[in-house]
């Protein structure tokens, strides 16, 4: 069977990051899998090669040709499956899938942002999601607004299926101990732009005492976007930790393939995002037994109960940022870990790739 996956680009963002996990466990049970994107940005190429997946790069500046071009590719392509990631990619497919076809088309949406309900284009979009056999949306939130935007789509077409985690892969290191510096420390797993929301940070950590903010320890490892997707984000956050002299307590990296290790190591996983779907971060940080500070956004209040496996904020307020990270400063070794051990449970409840992989065969039979 013959299963194409769609995408903007293979760079270090979280809807990435499933579409691979996803392709690489379709190509483990047999599946011919390609994988077909138009942005050079190919951080995640290397590892679908190295599993003997095809990638199919159309780097072509302009919108109209690059539809024209992937409409040739799929409708060419002998696919059993296509199944795409975003926005455009999925918009991309859902013309290619017009006046007929007989491939089965999947299209994901991963993203909760309220503005694409004031948007046109992202509406208009959206329309072509009735050309698409399921629409799996990666939280309920997601799945609303897929609803108010297209409200002919049916509802057997729609379906939520979380992120998948390997609990093999993420799982927690034995007997961890915390705040081994004597600071706590927090790691934020997350590309370096606005929407994931440095600013709050930033700000929240001026209301700290001295004290405070001493006993912290901010690791923040993200892409640092290039154009067309550059925001200023970035160099004003460097400009920010400078001039208060932040240096000591937060520290901006580029992404890493090996976060992984890095997230082993923290003390708690944040994230403080204006909007999400559901964030990659927070399940593998659950995954690894680790506590966690994140926005009162999407799901995310669905998986994290306040004060037992984790803290939520409200990211346009910086007073409730900087509250969670008292709150857990003040928190005891014991604490932390019991907040770990509930996340890991949680996680390998609701995101086994086994469980997740099972729900995406049942929409292809």
């Amino acid at each position: 069977m013959n299963c194409l996956f769609v995408i903007d680009d293979l760079g270090s963002g979280g809807s990435q990051r499933q579409m691979v996990e996803t392709a690489l466990q379709f190509a483990k049970l047999g599946y011919n899998v390609n994988v077909a994107y138009y942005f050079m940005r190919d951080y995640y190429e290397d590892i679908l090669i190295s599993n003997n997946i095809k990638t199919i790069k159309i780097l072509i500046g302009s919108p109209l040709k690059r539809i024209l071009k992937f409409r040739h590719l799929i409708r060419k392509g002998n696919y059993d499956y296509v199944i795409s990631y975003l926005g455009v990619p999925n918009f991309i497919c859902e013309l290619a899938s017009i006046p007929s076809k007989k491939w089965r088309l999947i299209v994901n949406e991963r993203s909760a942002d309220p503005k694409i309900l004031s948007s046109f284009k992202s509406w208009f979009i959206r329309l072509f999601h009735l050309s698409a056999d399921n629409i799996v949306c990666n939280s309920v939130s997601s799945l609303n607004i897929v609803r108010k935007v297209n409200p002919l789509i049916p509802e057997r077409k729609l379906s939520v299926i979380y992120n998948m985690i390997d609990p093999d892969l993420w799982k927690p290191l034995d007997a961890y101990q915390f705040r081994k510096s004597g600071q706590l420390r927090i790691v934020v797993a997350a590309s370096q732009r606005y929407l994931k929301n440095l600013s709050g940070l930033l700000k929240a950590l001026l209301l700290l005492t001295n004290e405070e903010k001493r006993s912290l320890s901010i690791d923040w490892y993200g892409d640092r976007l290039q154009p067309p997707f550059l925001d200023n984000s970035v160099t004003e956050g460097m400009d920010f930790i400078e001039r208060f002299q932040l240096n000591d307590i937060i520290r901006l990296f580029p992404a890493t393939k090996n976060i992984k290790n890095i997230m082993l190591e923290a003390d708690v996983i944040a994230l403080f995002s204006f909007f999400e779907g559901l964030p990659n971060c927070i399940c593998e940080g659950m995954a690894l037994g680790k506590p966690v500070i994140a926005s009162s956004v999407s799901d995310i209040p669905l998986i994290i109960e306040d004060g037992i496996n984790g803290k939520l904020c409200n990211p346009d307020d910086p007073e409730s940022i900087a509250a969670v990270l008292r709150w857990f400063s003040e928190q005891d070794n014991e604490m932390l870990a019991q907040m770990g051990r509930s996340n890991r449970k949680k996680a390998v409840e609701l995101f086994d790739k086994n469980i997740i992989m099972d729900k995406y065969l049942e929409l292809i039979k």
